[in-house]
């Protein structure tokens, strides 16, 4: 069930398994106030629907910010994402290895300073993620 959809985020929700799946869009510079109003979208849904797994697919997106904005973008969301009952966070990743790497930095230097209350694991399948996301 498509609980919101504005040409620039799609968040698709499957009742049955409590998955909210959001393909993550283009972003570019001068999308940016744009993407803090979708991050800001996502969350009010994760909460309002007290959705408890999120499969963001990241695969097919192109990212084309500098390094600081897109930190600040990734910080927003992993924040944003603690004021919901969210258990479960599988990220599909994409083929850009330096994206990938700030990524898996900023997950590691957010453990540090602040534990995150859900689980985040990358997947390059969207079948082993959904497995994961459904299992105990």
């Amino acid at each position: 069930m498509i609980l919101y959809e504005d040409g620039f985020l799609k968040l698709d929700y499957d009742a049955t398994t409590d998955i909210l799946y959001v393909p993550c869009p283009n972003i570019q510079e001068h999308d940016l106030l744009l993407v803090h109003k979708a991050l800001s979208i996502v969350v009010e849904v994760m909460v309002s629907y007290d959705i408890k797994k999120f499969l963001f697919d990241s695969s097919k997106s192109l990212v084309d910010v500098s390094a600081e904005d897109y930190l600040k973008i990734l910080g927003q969301l992993a924040l944003g994402l603690t004021n919901s009952r969210l258990q479960k966070l599988a990220r599909l990743v994409s083929a850009d290895a330096m994206r990938e790497n700030r990524i898996e930095r900023f997950l590691l230097d957010t453990k540090v300073q602040l534990p995150l209350p859900y689980t985040i694991q990358n997947f390059s399948s969207r079948a082993v993620a959904v497995d994961w996301l459904l299992s105990k």
